[in-house]
């Protein structure tokens, strides 16, 4: 039976990140909270969530705050861990579930891990800190290592090559590593940039809370378009870009008037896409995914939260602070 919430409260639930190649091979992110406190990184506890053929299912829950998740083509997961500066890592989906014993290897790298993300299982990232000091860690499918630092708070990387990163951040920050070091690029704005999509050397897109964006190259950048709203993260994915907005939907650059067009309204709070063989987000309530870009198929989680409602929270609501 369902375990109760504290009297006058329920337990809510949200999806926060998507990612793998395809829905069938996909993992999400799911946090489950006090409905009437809110998003609270003190009250919440974190879940990995594996999807096996059209059924989504959570296969290991933290008492901690995962702040990204990221599965490698052949199936090796990871999540990055603010609380404990951790990494959790399995080596295939299919051995998250049903082991006598615990197959999840823990590595604790320090700081406030932010988030995780990977061009192959020999090029795994994680980045978080201090202050205004970002660590860099990369996996090579053997240890971690430490990447030069980064001057200022990152929220993403991503790239298309190990001597092609780039990371953006608060403030406007983004940086580009070139396999020795890290270099600040001025896109003359304080905005807090928070999405980053690197499809070649010569062609960037970054986008962040302001509305704007850009598309950077080896000439320099160019603010490519603006939206009334802020936005959260972009993907060039079979052949256009593609822009998560707050609160507009689901938004695609136009190749010959450079406007940003909403394709899907009632998609929205998407904080991450996963662009490979299917464009894959998380929104709140559901997953989505697409195959050709035209037909958007969500899926509620129903099976999470039936699975969840009778497993006791990890976090302790007994002693809430008021």
């Amino acid at each position: 039976m369902p375990i109760d919430a504290p009297e006058g409260s329920t337990f809510a639930y949200q999806y926060f990140i998507a990612s793998g190649p395809k829905k069938e091979q996909s993992v999400y992110l799911c946090y489950r909270f006090l409905t009437d406190r809110g998003f609270d990184y003190d009250y919440l506890d974190s879940w990995i969530c594996i999807t096996r053929g059209q059924n989504t299912q959570p296969a290991r829950g933290v008492r901690a705050w995962l702040t990204g998740i990221w599965r490698s083509d052949a199936g090796a997961i990871y999540a990055s861990d603010a609380d404990s500066g951790s990494i959790h890592r399995i080596a295939h989906h299919d051995l998250a579930q049903g082991q006598k014993d615990d197959p999840w290897v823990v590595e604790r790298l320090g700081g406030a891990l932010m988030g995780v993300w990977g061009l192959d299982e020999t090029h795994v990232y994680t980045w978080g800190g201090v202050g205004k000091t970002c660590y860099v860690h990369m996996f090579d499918g053997n240890a971690w290592s430490r990447l030069p630092n980064i001057d200022g708070d990152v929220l993403y990387i991503r790239g298309c090559a190990p001597d092609c990163l780039y990371a953006v951040g608060n403030e406007g920050h983004v940086h580009h590593f070139d396999g020795q070091g890290w270099r600040r690029i001025d896109l003359n704005t304080r905005q807090t940039l928070t999405g980053v999509w690197v499809e070649s050397p010569n062609e960037i897109y970054v986008c962040g809370h302001g509305g704007q964006l850009y598309e950077l190259s080896a000439d320099g950048f160019i603010l490519r378009a603006e939206w009334t709203s802020g936005l959260q993260d972009v993907a060039k994915w079979q052949g256009d870009v593609w822009v998560a907005s707050h609160g507009s939907g689901l938004l695609k650059l136009q190749p010959q008037s450079h406007e940003l067009e909403v394709i899907k309204s009632n998609i929205v709070d998407v904080d991450r896409f996963d662009a490979r063989q299917e464009l894959l987000m998380a929104m709140g309530d559901r997953t989505v995914h697409t195959a050709d870009g035209k037909r958007f198929i969500g899926m509620g989680m129903g099976l999470v939260r039936g699975e969840l409602d009778s497993d006791p929270p990890m976090f302790d609501y007994d002693e809430l602070d008021v």
